[in-house]
């Protein structure tokens, strides 16, 4: 969202400054948010099913944590989601109505079990591309 919400201002204020007739208006953080929720599940053909917070629908919900430090002082909660907020203040996440994330952790995940398949997966693919893992490179 943030790269979108900056990307599209900064061409439409070089179209305006080179005096461009047809230059868009900047988008707002609102169009943004709503660009990455409704507008989203509606162009993946699930809004029916997800997009909104809306009785009968799963609920998808990311909660993010406004206290930090690059976050605070909240003075706008949608600037915030679109301009600050990183995968670091995200503190839950709910999908299809199931806790995923809780207090900043995962939940329901072996991170060690995990980590171990990570692995043996990234070998398994370099020995087939015959690359060597030279992670200072």
């Amino acid at each position: 969202m943030r790269a979108a919400f900056f990307i599209q201002r900064a061409l439409a204020t070089n179209r305006r400054v080179n005096k461009d007739p047809d230059a868009p208006a900047p988008v707002t953080v609102r169009q943004v948010l709503q660009c990455a929720t409704v507008n989203g599940a509606r162009c993946a053909a699930l809004l029916d099913k997800c997009g909104t917070l809306t009785p009968g629908k799963e609920a998808d919900i990311v909660m993010i944590r406004a206290d930090g430090m690059n976050v605070y002082p909240l003075n706008n909660a949608l600037g915030t989601v679109v301009q600050a907020a990183d995968v670091g203040n995200v503190d839950t996440v709910i999908i299809g109505g199931a806790i995923r994330k809780r207090r900043g952790a995962l939940v329901g995940v072996d991170m060690q079990r995990f980590r171990q398949l990570v692995d043996e997966s990234r070998s398994y693919l370099f020995g087939k591309a015959n690359y060597t893992l030279d992670i200072l490179s």
